[in-house]
């Protein structure tokens, strides 16, 4: 997901702007590329997930995750998780061949189920409100952002290590954006409070409490890193900045 960050990019400065978008040319752009589009109507845009597994892509949908044919049409008979009956699946990820899935209900339901590879649940976990972004460091830790409520501070991580124990890092901001991992360290993107916070990571769970970089009020968003600089997008200036590392 992280490693198609052009798309993304792109994806995320318009899948939640309640304007219209510039739709290209279904057949294709000024280069002559060709261009599929496909409409899938109605949807929570803003948790939306696209992913590859076994060679596939795939997104999520109607509860759980399902295969895209090469014109992009649901293949609904490979869907992988049913989850309707108790909520939303807000995000979606492969970590270490597993399927992660956020499912949420917006208020006091927020939990991760994650999947083997024959689509058999093997683990849940409690976590904080509104599950989004996961990152995984050396195989021992999970990393989940819970974004929180939009204009609270009660955005936290939930920290997951390899036995299955949760621990959590409370009240990090206002809404908990994305979070990524480079070398011994996580990088959070905390939207409405503004902020970079870095967390040094050792095999005890992450060191606190980190440092903190504003960003001006620029309501940092996604992210990548790519030769130790940290290119994030940004809702209010409408921009991408870049933080050498």
């Amino acid at each position: 997901m992280k490693r198609v960050f052009l798309l993304l990019i792109v994806l995320t400065l318009y899948s939640c702007n309640d304007g219209n978008p510039l739709v290209p040319d279904a057949d294709a752009d000024s280069d002559g590329y060709a261009i599929t589009v496909a409409d899938y109507g109605a949807g929570t845009a803003c948790g939306g997930a696209i992913l590859s597994y076994n060679n596939q892509i795939y997104r999520t949908y109607d509860g759980g995750i399902v295969p895209l044919s090469n014109e992009l049409e649901i293949l609904s008979s490979g869907k992988i998780g049913d989850y309707n009956s108790i909520g939303n699946i807000y995000h979606a990820e492969i970590i270490n061949g597993n399927i992660w899935l956020s499912i949420t209900d917006y208020s006091n339901f927020n939990e991760i189920r994650v999947l083997d590879n024959a689509g058999e649940e093997i683990g849940s976990y409690e976590v904080g409100i509104n599950p989004g972004d996961f990152a995984s460091w050396n195989d021992t830790w999970v990393f989940i952002a819970n974004e929180g409520n939009y204009g609270s501070n009660n955005g936290s991580i939930s920290v997951i290590d390899n036995e299955g124990n949760v621990s959590s890092i409370d009240n990090i901001g206002d809404i908990v954006q994305s979070l990524e991992v480079h070398n011994d360290k996580l990088i959070v993107l905390v939207n409405n409070s503004h902020l970079v916070k870095i967390y040094d990571i050792t095999n005890e769970g992450l060191s606190l409490p980190g440092i903190e970089v504003s960003t001006n009020s620029s309501g940092p968003r996604e992210m990548v890193i790519v030769d130790d600089k940290l290119y994030f997008t940004n809702w209010n200036t409408q921009d991408i900045k870049v933080f050498n590392l």
